[in-house]
């Protein structure tokens, strides 16, 4: 997708993060929103390390950049940590 003609489609983006973020994280995406210049991901996790590995995975892949937890705190209702991340689409 990465270059001066970067249209890459919501599906585009969801395999993208599909195949950064390995199976085996426990991770649940809760919201996605994508516009033309960023994304913006919400989810529920086990632990802080987690949010941060998320972040790293997503750097990876060269289809992101500015890729900032906005927000993570430990939700004890569903015993996890939620979090807010702000990623900027590659141009």
């Amino acid at each position: 997708f990465a270059g001066e003609d970067f249209k890459a489609s919501a599906l585009d983006i969801l395999r993208v993060i599909h195949e950064a973020i390995p199976s085996n994280l426990n991770v649940a995406l809760t919201n996605l929103s994508i516009d033309p210049v960023n994304l913006r991901i919400s989810g529920q996790t086990d632990s802080y390390n987690t949010v941060d590995k998320i972040k790293t995975l997503l750097e990876k892949t060269g289809y992101f950049t500015n890729i900032k937890i906005t927000n993570a705190k430990v939700n004890r209702r569903k015993k996890g940590v939620s979090f807010k991340i702000l990623v900027e689409r590659a141009k």
